[in-house]
């Protein structure tokens, strides 16, 4: 007995001079990584926090959630933690989400360098830096996949996938990335069945739900979408899934179900621009008392303009409700304003997130040019739009149209022509431009196009580049 008493008492000696040793080492990493501060000298000193603070985390979440208007105070927030705590996985990727989705308020994001070649501090590059320090990272990569497809970077994103099925194929956000990659490829089926796979995976994904939501509405197929964005916002209240379900109902002339549901939405996010955007939308579309609800409408838009000057959808709906009372002035000051004010923003920001929103105002200067019957200033500002984005949307049905127009306006001055009702027939009147504008704006459709229909395209810019310069 003796005799194992002693063994015990060396055991537990031996085991408490193990404690004290990991101890040491945990202290010197936590100093090495710049988490905690300790010292191994025998005074004592107070044990160091490896964790991060919570009050702080706490204050930087909440003011993340607040919308826009308190986007500054959370990146504040977020820096100060990172400064603390370099090359914290959590804090680059609650930054990189707060950056991709207020890209324009925010601006760079100072102190954050990565070793990309393009490293000019977009969520990106944040997101990349992620994958830099921690390869195995796959929490928020389906938010990294949706800003590569948006950037229209097809080959980072295959990339990301094929390294996200080697770490672990039993994440949804694995099979998003996917879907969103094959989406970019335009293989649609294919972007649906890797999205059921993925909420297969986790049911509670409101991001692929979103997802599913926009590709259905893009689409056409708004009854499925309305089904996606509302299984979304069951799980998590959105007001990205709350504008799906408003742009769905009016898609489908619901528009009572979409004056509710930008009701609800307000009532989320009460100071939220983008929910009072979607209330200015619903106001405006719907049938019933329309005087009535395109005064309130214009008061609501212009609110939501003013606490977030870069709120695209908040001006568009503005600039139609003007084109609607032919108001064409007032249309071209707003959007020189936003153009100016996205020019001084592209200073400071990533020029691939920038020339995303620069194109869309100039195909929408270009637009209203057009309902104006300047067809030379509308040429001009498509041309514009194409040269940042050649494969904008707007830009290229916009030139297709404007092309009918020029049609249309050549056979009346040449009435004489024996081929005039052959003209007349293929072309569109500029009254009728204001229709089909109207219809796009409200119709999110995906367009596809296959050699031949590029082709057309590039002949069609050939051709106003020859009429260009014969009037000009």
């Amino acid at each position: 007995q003796q005799q194992q008493q002693q063994q015990q008492a060396a055991t537990d000696k031996a085991g408490d001079s193990k404690e004290n040793s990991h101890y040491t080492n945990d202290n010197t990493i936590g100093m090495g990584m710049g988490i905690g501060t300790g010292s191994t000298s025998s005074k004592k000193t107070p044990r160091p926090s490896l964790l991060l603070p919570i009050n702080e985390i706490v204050n930087a979440t909440f003011y993340s959630c607040r919308g826009s208007s308190h986007a500054l105070h959370a990146w504040n927030y977020w820096s100060k933690l990172l400064d603390q705590h370099p090359n914290h996985t959590y804090l680059l990727l609650q930054m990189a989400r707060l950056q991709a989705r207020y890209p324009f308020l925010l601006g760079t994001a100072g102190g954050i360098t990565t070793n990309s070649s393009s490293s000019d501090g977009s969520s990106s590059c944040i997101f990349a830096k992620i994958r830099t320090i921690d390869p195995y990272f796959v929490g928020g990569m389906d938010t990294y996949a949706l800003t590569l497809a948006k950037e229209r970077n097809k080959s980072e994103l295959g990339r990301l996938c094929s390294e996200l099925l080697e770490v672990n194929d039993k994440r949804h956000e694995t099979w998003a990335a996917l879907a969103l990659y094959h989406h970019t490829c335009g293989d649609v089926e294919k972007a649906l069945a890797f999205l059921e796979k993925g909420i297969t995976c986790n049911p509670r994904s409101a991001f692929c739900h979103q997802i599913m939501g926009g590709i259905l509405q893009g689409e056409g197929r708004l009854d499925h979408a309305i089904v996606s964005y509302f299984r979304a916002n069951e799980i998590s209240k959105d007001v990205i899934s709350y504008e799906g379900l408003v742009e769905a109902y009016l898609s489908c002339s619901k528009y009572k179900e979409a004056v509710c549901t930008a009701k609800e939405a307000i009532s989320f996010a009460p100071r939220d621009p983008r929910a009072m955007t979607l209330v200015g939308l619903a106001l405006m579309s719907a049938p019933g008392s329309r005087e009535r609800g395109r005064d309130k409408a214009k008061r609501t838009l212009k609110k939501a303009f003013s606490i977030d000057p870069t709120c695209k959808k908040a001006l568009f709906a503005l600039v139609d409700l003007h084109i609607e009372e032919e108001e064409y002035d007032i249309c071209i000051e707003s959007i020189k304003r936003a153009i100016d004010e996205s020019d001084g923003v592209g200073s400071s920001s990533s020029s691939s997130t920038n020339s995303n929103s620069v194109d869309k105002l100039y195909s929408k200067m270009a637009e209203v040019y057009t309902l104006s019957k300047k067809y030379g200033d509308a040429l001009e500002y498509f041309h514009k739009a194409l040269s940042i984005n050649p494969s904008s949307v707007e830009a290229q049905c916009g030139m297709e149209e404007l092309e009918k127009i020029m049609k249309y306006t050549d056979t009346h001055t040449s009435s004489a022509n024996t081929s005039h009702s052959q003209h007349v027939h293929s072309a569109v009147s500029p009254e009728d431009y204001r229709y089909h504008s109207r219809r796009h704006h409200h119709q999110h459709h995906s367009y596809r196009y296959d050699e031949s229909e590029l082709e057309s395209v590039v002949r069609a810019i050939e051709y106003y580049n020859i009429v260009y310069d014969y009037e000009y």
